[in-house]
């Protein structure tokens, strides 16, 4: 298997690699050129995601979403910290908010 992740390929190069290889994977987020291959995952999501790829790919494999995202397992692992940072945030502008009308009626 080969898999490939460069704006610069399309057909003209993943045809070349095709009989040194089994299975070719393309990553691709642009859907803006044509590819030879068996699989395209774009990480990004789509509203109608099935049709960007309509006219540039031919009876492939087609995987696309965020979780389908290749991510180290830190990242993850950090999801849950990110919920937190963000609650405290939250809270902190709230907070901030708060002490800003305090003050405003404080100077009357």
């Amino acid at each position: 298997m080969l898999i490939v992740d460069h704006y610069g390929l399309d057909y003209r190069w993943e045809s070349l690699m095709r009989p040194y290889v089994s299975t070719l994977m393309v990553i691709d987020d642009l859907a803006n050129r044509r590819h030879e291959c068996d699989i395209l995952l774009d990480q990004n999501y789509h509203l109608r995601a099935k049709y960007r790829y309509k006219g540039l790919c031919r009876g492939i494999a087609f995987i696309s979403g965020a979780r389908y995202a290749l991510l180290r397992e830190e990242f993850f692992a950090a999801k849950d910290k990110l919920k937190t940072v963000m609650a405290l945030s939250i809270g902190s502008l709230f907070r901030l908010a708060a002490l800003t009308q305090l003050m405003k009626h404080s100077r009357h």
